[in-house]
């Protein structure tokens, strides 16, 4: 017996509104830009310099006390987290790049305390790591247009970049509205995002190019196709990201804070990914020229390399 079941195919009007697919990329671009000009980007250590160290201690301690404590010290904000489920591992994250630095810590922590890895990243290093995960986005998201190129048709590339650009977007505004560290992580929870999006969009695709061949000689437009297929693969879409997300909310309540910040934006990454896919990326392609169907045999030498 199924615990959750839908039905087989919907009956939604994904085109009712032919200009929200634009309006959404617009909004999102209008989100970020105002993000940037009124609540910036925090930065982690990762980018913008600064030391980390890992610690354990002899004795479990209060993560808030500790921060309260070195902050007084410091004179500056220091980042704590507790990164075992002891509580006396911790990871002690600044911006500051003071040889002193670890004199002041110490005299907080104790002389019990033990310093695992000890890491300064200069301003120079944190910038090469800005233009390395960029360059790592932009070279994965290539990567993903030009196999949808291939499997399908320039059109499908284009509407499937777009709504990637989408999610990319959605997860800097994430980043910029509630001014969670944007660090290493960031990144990689950019590329997840991106990877799940394009799956259920090629998914969708799929389903529509299938349409594509039955229709011939039927006359249904392209706009038809296109809500058909979206309705007909909005069951797996939803069966699919519910059980990623059911996952990530796992991990966000009891995987530590250290998980936690990971799979947060992944997160929300999914959520916008899933919609992006079904109102951004298939309903776009109404909005450009249609290109002649392939041969049959064409299009199945294609997916299987024969």
């Amino acid at each position: 017996m199924a615990l959750i079941s839908l039905p087989q195919s919907f009956s939604i009007s994904f085109l009712r509104f032919k200009g929200l697919p634009l309006g959404l990329l617009l909004a999102m671009m209008v989100t970020v830009l105002l993000g940037y000009q009124f609540r910036g980007m925090n930065l982690g250590v990762d980018f913008r310099g600064g030391t980390s160290l890992e610690i354990d201690m002899k004795n479990a301690i209060e993560i808030n006390v500790l921060r309260t404590q070195l902050r007084e010290k410091i004179g500056h904000e220091v980042t704590v987290q507790s990164v075992g489920k002891t509580g006396k591992e911790l990871l002690l994250r600044t911006d500051i790049q003071d040889p002193k630095l670890l004199d002041t810590i110490r005299s907080v922590l104790g002389e019990t305390a033990v310093y695992k890895k000890i890491e300064t990243i200069g301003p120079k290093v944190g910038k090469e790591l800005i233009k390395n995960g960029a360059l790592a986005i932009f070279w994965a998201l290539l990567a993903m247009m030009m196999y949808v190129w291939f499997r399908f048709e320039w059109q499908f590339s284009l509407c499937a970049f777009v709504a990637l650009l989408h999610d990319c977007l959605g997860l800097l505004a994430f980043f910029m509205w509630t001014r969670f560290e944007f660090n290493e992580s960031a990144v990689v929870a950019i590329l997840i995002t991106a990877a799940y999006s394009i799956n259920d969009t090629v998914v969708i695709f799929d389903r529509l190019r299938e349409k594509r061949l039955d229709n011939r000689g039927k006359g249904l437009g392209m706009p038809d196709l296109v809500n058909a297929s979206l309705n007909e693969t909005l069951s797996r879409t939803l069966l699919t990201s519910s059980t990623a997300l059911l996952a990530l909310v796992m991990l966000y309540c009891f995987g530590g804070e250290v998980i936690s910040n990971l799979s947060l934006p992944i997160l929300i990454g999914i959520i916008i990914g899933t919609y992006s896919s079904v109102v951004i990326a298939v309903p776009l392609l109404i909005w450009l020229p249609e290109s002649p169907l392939k041969p049959e045999h064409e299009i199945i030498n294609a997916d299987t390399g024969h």
